[in-house]
C-alpha cells in the first residue's frame, strides 16, 4: 500500500513511468504492486470516496475522479514503460548493459538448473585435480563428520555453494580473513592442558549440587556432575558441552533439571569453555585456512567454467555488480540502462542482502545526491 501510494503520487506529479523503478523479491509481488496501482486509480475514477482516499494517501490532485481517469488513461497507454519488477530482473538488465566491465562473455545467459549442475560438477573436478591431496583428505574428514563415508565428489558438490558464498562475503580489506582468532591468545603444552583439565574436573566433583525437598542431593545433578567431570578430564569437549549442565551454561541458560545453576558451577564451566577454546583453536585455525585455500581453488574453477559455458546464476550477477565498482561513478548509467531512473522504491528491504545492496548502491547514491524534488529513494521494510 505504501509503495503503490508513492508510485501514484509520483505519477500524479507528472513523473514519467520510465523514471520510476520499484523493486521487490518475487514476480508475484511485483505483479500485485502494479495491479494495486491500476486498481486504486480505477476505483478513484469511478467512486468519489475512493478518489478522496487517493488524494489523502497519494496526491491532492487525485481527489477528483476526472483526474484519476486521466492519469489511468495515460498510465495504461504507457504501461510498457512501468518499471515494477524483481531485483533479479533489474540486475540482469544492468549486467547486460555492463557486461564488458563485469567480465561477462557477450552472449551470456541465465543458467538453467541442468547447466548450473554441469558447471558445478566441472568446477569440482578441476578443484579435485588441483588441490593438495593430503589437505583435501583432512578437509573432507572435517566436512564429513556426520557422514564419514560420503564420496569426495558428492561432499564438494554439497559444500561448494556455501564455501563460495563465504568467500564472496569476506572483507577484501582483511589481511588474512581465513585466520579466525576464536578469542584465544594463550597456548598451552599438551601436558599443561591435561593438568588444567584434571584440576577443573576434580573441582567440579567438590561442588555442592542442589537438594531435594527432603534435603538429599538431586540424582540428576549428581549424575550430570560426574559425567561432566569424566568428559572434562579426558578433554572430551563434545561430551562436556553436548548435554547436561555444560550445554546449559554454553547456551547461556540459567537452569538445569528445574533448578537454577549455582554461580560456582557457571564460573567453573566458563573456565572449561576457555580451556576448550585453547585446545581446539590451533586445529580449527588450520582447518579454516585449508578451507580458504579450497574455496579459492573452487572459485577460480567455477569462474572459468561459467565463462566457458557463458551461463550465470542470478546471485553471480549480483556479486559481480556489487564488486570493484563496475557501474559506480558513471555519468552514463541512465544511458547504458536505456532509461533515466530518478525515483527508486525498494519493497521488503529487510530481506535485501548485503550483495544486493552493494549492487544497488551506485544508483541509490546518485539519486540521494540529487535535489529532493527531482530524486527520491523510498524504502519499505518490516521493523
Amino acid at each position: 500500500y505504501r509503495l503503490s501510494s508513492r508510485i501514484l503520487g509520483l505519477l500524479a506529479m507528472g513523473v514519467p513511468p520510465s523514471e520510476v523503478l520499484a523493486t521487490t523479491f518475487t514476480r508475484k509481488a511485483a505483479g500485485e504492486i502494479l495491479e494495486r496501482v491500476l486498481l486504486r486509480l480505477a476505483e478513484g475514477a469511478s467512486h468519489p470516496a475512493k478518489a478522496q482516499e487517493l488524494g489523502k494517501d497519494a496526491h491532492p490532485i487525485l481527489t477528483q475522479p476526472e483526474e484519476c481517469r486521466g492519469l489511468l488513461s495515460r498510465l495504461v497507454a504507457n504501461l510498457h514503460q512501468m518499471n515494477v519488477g524483481t531485483l533479479d530482473a533489474f540486475f540482469v538488465q544492468m549486467a547486460r548493459s555492463f557486461f564488458l566491465e563485469l567480465g561477462l562473455p557477450p552472449k551470456w545467459t541465465i543458467a538453467d538448473e541442468p547447466t548450473r549442475d554441469r558447471i558445478r560438477t566441472e568446477a569440482v573436478l578441476v578443484a579435485l585435480a588441483e588441490a593438495d591431496r593430503a589437505q583435501l583428505v583432512e578437509l573432507l574428514r572435517m566436512l564429513n563428520r556426520d557422514a564419514a563415508h560420503r564420496p569426495v565428489h558428492a561432499t564438494l558438490l554439497d559444500k561448494m555453494d556455501s564455501l563460495l558464498a563465504i568467500r564472496r562475503q569476506l572483507d577484501p580489506r582483511a589481511e588474512d580473513p581465513w585466520s579466525p582468532e576464536f578469542g584465544v591468545t594463550e597456548e598451552l603444552s599438551p601436558e599443561t592442558l591435561r593438568n588444567r583439565a584434571l584440576a577443573l574436573a576434580t573441582r567440579l566433583l567438590d561442588l555442592e549440587v542442589p537438594s531435594t525437598q527432603r534435603g538429599d542431593p538431586m540424582k540428576q545433578w549428581v549424575t550430570a556432575r560426574r559425567t561432566a567431570s569424566e568428559t572434562i578430564s579426558r578433554l572430551d569437549w563434545d561430551g562436556a558441552f553436548g548435554s547436561g549442565i555444560g550445554a546449559k551454561v554454553l547456551a547461556g541458560e540459567d537452569s538445569f533439571s528445574r533448578k537454577t545453576i549455582p554461580p560456582e558451577f557457571v564460573e567453573l564451566f566458563r573456565e572449561v569453555i576457555r580451556l576448550a577454546r585453547i585446545d581446539l583453536a590451533p586445529e580449527l585455525r588450520r582447518e579454516v585456512r585449508a578451507l580458504g585455500r579450497l574455496a579459492e581453488v573452487l572459485e577460480a574453477a567455477f569462474d572459468r567454467a561459467q565463462r566457458r559455458v557463458g551461463a550465470y546464476r542470478f546471485n553471480d550477477l549480483t556479486y559481480l555488480l556489487g564488486g570493484s565498482d563496475p557501474t559506480g561513478n558513471r555519468d552514463d548509467l541512465g544511458y547504458r540502462l536505456d532509461q533515466r531512473i530518478r525515483h527508486l522504491l525498494l519493497d521488503e528491504f529487510q530481506d535485501t542482502s548485503l550483495e544486493q545492496w552493494q549492487a544497488l548502491q551506485p544508483l541509490a547514491s546518485e539519486l540521494l545526491s540529487g535535489h529532493l524534488d527531482e530524486h527520491t529513494v523510498v524504502i519499505v521494510a518490516d521493523p
